[in-house]
């Protein structure tokens, strides 16, 4: 009788325990850390791209004689894999080479909504004047305080505990490295930026640091999921943009699958695991049943 005999297949079940660890491991971290990943590979290895929310469209030309609507409006997107709150977040905005909200007025507050995985949220803002069209979807939120440049700014999305108002971003005070990373996201647009103009994400703005039209205005690409951390290459300039808001439908972003997901195949291939062992464990039985019994013995003394 030889070892194979007794306990079966070895090497092809050492084989499967090892495969299913190979399998397990990185979905077991992927579900730790929230499966909040990218779309891009190249936004993955980025300390300062977003893994959870990310601001998706800007657009300052509303109520300007030239301008497409009568409201300035920011678009929040969820791009990770699982739900995201924006309780207790603010959006900031600067101008061209001024600080991120300078002053309250140029804050706003979010209130404490949970977007759902490639969920958008949108944010209707202040007027220049009584041109344009109305935002062609209600707005999810709304503020009349913070007053958008139609042709450059910069916006972000912050923890105000984190990042206080009127911290840096401007020419005198421009945001070190340390400070961009307590922002969640942001962009800049036209010739503004952080300390310098152009300066946005990456080293440059949407329009590469030239300012855009009044009736344009910046639109992050692939559905609001490219984050590449670099705001020329990320962002179309788009003429009569069109917002989304959360009855929108959403556009969950490739490498961010959803937790329950996960979850499932998880469990699906713990359970087949568990079946692969009482396989074998009822197969070496049998084999033992069906030896005579002296090797029995035998094997015993």
């Amino acid at each position: 009788m030889n070892f194979y005999s007794v306990h079966g297949n070895f090497p092809a079940m050492r084989f499967r325990r090892v495969l299913y660890f190979a399998i397990l491991t990185p979905v077991f971290f992927l579900l730790v850390s929230g499966s909040q990943s990218t779309v891009s590979v190249a936004a993955s290895a980025n300390p300062f791209a977003s893994t959870t929310l990310a601001i998706s469209q800007v657009d300052g030309g509303g109520g300007g004689s030239t301008g497409t609507y009568l409201f300035d409006y920011v678009e929040i997107k969820n791009v990770s894999g699982s739900t995201q709150s924006l309780s207790g977040l603010s959006l900031y905005y600067g101008s061209a080479t001024g600080n991120f909200a300078s002053s309250a007025g140029n804050a706003f507050a979010l209130p404490a909504v949970t977007l759902n995985p490639g969920q958008y949220f949108l944010v209707q803002l202040g007027t220049a004047g009584t041109s344009g069209a109305a935002l062609p979807i209600p707005p999810d939120a709304v503020t009349t305080s913070v007053l958008m440049s139609a042709t450059a700014g910069k916006v972000a999305l912050v923890n105000p505990t984190t990042f206080p108002l009127n911290t840096c971003g401007s020419t005198a005070t421009p945001c070190s490295a340390g400070q961009l990373s307590q922002i969640i996201d942001w962009v800049a647009y036209g010739a503004a930026g952080n300390g310098a103009a152009g300066n946005g994400e990456g080293g440059t703005s949407a329009n590469n640091g030239a300012n855009i039209t009044s009736s344009q205005g910046a639109v992050r690409k692939n559905a609001g999921c490219t984050d590449t951390d670099n705001n020329n290459l990320d962002f179309d300039v788009v003429t009569a943009p069109i917002p989304r808001n959360t009855s929108s439908q959403s556009n969950v972003c490739i490498g961010a699958p959803p937790q329950r997901l996960l979850r499932r195949l998880l469990v699906h291939l713990y359970r087949r695991r568990l079946r692969c062992r009482a396989r074998h464990q009822l197969r070496h039985r049998l084999q033992r049943l069906r030896q005579p019994r002296h090797q029995i013995q035998t094997k015993i003394h």
